[in-house]
């Protein structure tokens, strides 16, 4: 559900014709959804669609809450493949 939430985000953006989407960690915070996990299914997300999809999208960005989330979302990035 979560990588639909920002897969579906993403159409919605690239539908309206933006340039640029911001997202929060989305489900981390009252949620209680584990940063661990919720850090490589945010940017797996956000990956496949600008990868696979027609957009007008130049800039996804993460805003994210404190400096432990910011390194989840680092160490998530980091292991990525580069494929």
């Amino acid at each position: 559900m979560l990588f639909r939430a920002y897969q579906n985000s993403l159409r919605v953006a690239a539908k309206d014709n933006l340039k640029s989407v911001a997202f929060p960690s989305l489900s981390t915070g009252i949620y209680g959804y584990p940063l661990d996990e919720a850090a490589p299914v945010a940017l797996q997300a956000v990956r496949d669609f600008l990868v696979a999809q027609e957009h007008q999208l130049d800039l996804v960005r993460f805003v994210l809450w404190d400096d432990k989330s910011l390194e989840e979302f680092e160490i998530a990035l980091n292991k990525m493949p580069l494929d």
